[in-house]
C-alpha cells in the first residue's frame, strides 16, 4: 500500500492516517443515525422502528498501522482485515446491548435475512443462519415483531453468551488487483486460504501459477490474540514445536475439507 498510496513518513501522518479513518466511521454514523430517526420513535411498539431489523456489518477492515505499520486490508488474513462488524438492532429484541462471540461469516447475513423474513432460502446458498444466536441474545420481555413464520424464542437468561451455529469461517482471498490498475500485485504468493476457529488460525499464501512457493501462518489465539508470533516456518511451513504441529495437523486437514465443501481448493494445492 505505501508503493500505491505512498509512504507515511512520520508520527504525524500516520496519526492523520488512523484519525481520518475514524473521521469516516463518524460520518457513516450519522448517515445510519438519519435513517434511524426516519423510522420513528423506538420506544413505540407500533412505529416502523420497532418493526424492523437492522443489520450492519462491513466487507473488510482496516489494518490500522499494526503489524508494522500495515494499512487498507489486501493480501492479508489478520483479525484487523477479516474480524468485522456484524450489528443486529431492534428496540423490542434488543433493548439493551449485548455480545456475543459465536463465530460468523458474511455469507451468514443473507440466510439470516431470509429466515427472518419467512423466506425458504434457495438451493445451494452458502452460509448458515444465525436466528438461533439472536434468539439466545433477545429480550424475554420482548414484544412480537409480526415477522412472517420466524421465531426468536429467547432463552430464558438474556445474559448468557449465544450458542454458536458454526465452529469456523473460511477465508480466501483472490483479488490480485486490489483495486489497483496493476495486476498480479504485489508479486507471488497473494492468493490466499485460510480458516479461522474459536482458537486458532491457519493460513497459505500461495501463486495460482505454481512458481513461487507457498507461505504458511499459523496462530493460536488463545495464548497469542495479536498474532505475533508465527507458529509455522513461513516458506517451509515447518511447525515450530510439537503443540504446534498437532495445531498445524488439525486445521490444515479441516481446511482441506473446507475447502473441498466449498470448491476453492487451488488447482496447485498438495496437502
Amino acid at each position: 500500500m505505501t508503493a500505491y498510496m505512498g509512504p507515511l513518513r512520520n508520527r504525524s501522518e500516520q496519526r492523520d492516517y488512523v484519525n481520518f479513518y475514524a473521521y469516516l466511521h463518524r460520518v457513516v454514523d450519522a448517515k445510519i443515525g438519519r435513517v434511524l430517526m426516519a423510522l420513528g420513535d423506538p420506544s413505540d411498539p407500533g412505529s416502523l422502528r420497532s418493526r424492523t431489523v437492522l443489520m450492519r456489518c462491513a466487507d473488510h477492515g482496516e489494518m490500522g498501522l499494526s503489524h508494522g505499520g500495515l494499512r487498507q486490508k489486501t493480501f492479508n488474513v489478520y483479525e484487523e482485515t477479516i474480524n468485522v462488524p456484524l450489528v443486529v438492532s431492534n428496540p423490542l429484541l434488543f433493548p439493551d446491548g449485548a455480545e456475543t462471540d459465536a463465530m460468523a461469516s458474511l455469507v451468514d447475513v443473507l440466510p439470516t435475512m431470509l429466515e427472518m423474513g419467512g423466506i425458504e432460502a434457495p438451493d445451494g446458498l452458502r452460509g448458515r443462519d444465525q436466528t438461533p444466536v439472536l434468539a439466545d441474545a433477545a429480550s424475554p420481555e420482548r414484544e412480537p415483531l409480526g415477522l412472517s413464520k420466524v421465531d426468536l424464542s429467547p432463552v430464558a437468561e438474556h445474559a448468557e453468551p449465544a450458542s454458536s451455529v458454526r465452529d469456523h469461517v473460511h477465508f480466501t482471498y483472490d483479488d490480485h488487483q486490489a483495486g489497483t490498475a496493476m495486476t498480479e500485485a504485489p508479486g507471488q504468493p497473494n492468493r490466499i486460504r485460510a480458516i479461522r476457529t474459536p482458537e486458532a488460525k491457519y493460513a497459505f499464501y500461495f501463486d495460482p501459477e505454481g512458481r513461487r512457493r507457498t507461505e504458511y501462518e499459523l496462530y493460536d489465539l488463545e495464548r497469542d490474540p495479536l498474532e505475533v508470533d508465527n507458529q509455522l516456518g513461513v516458506r517451509s511451513g515447518a511447525p515450530r514445536n510439537r503443540a504446534a504441529g498437532a495445531l498445524h495437523r488439525e486445521l490444515s486437514e479441516r481446511l482441506q475439507e473446507v475447502m473441498e465443501a466449498c470448491r476453492t481448493t487451488p488447482a496447485t494445492y498438495r496437502p
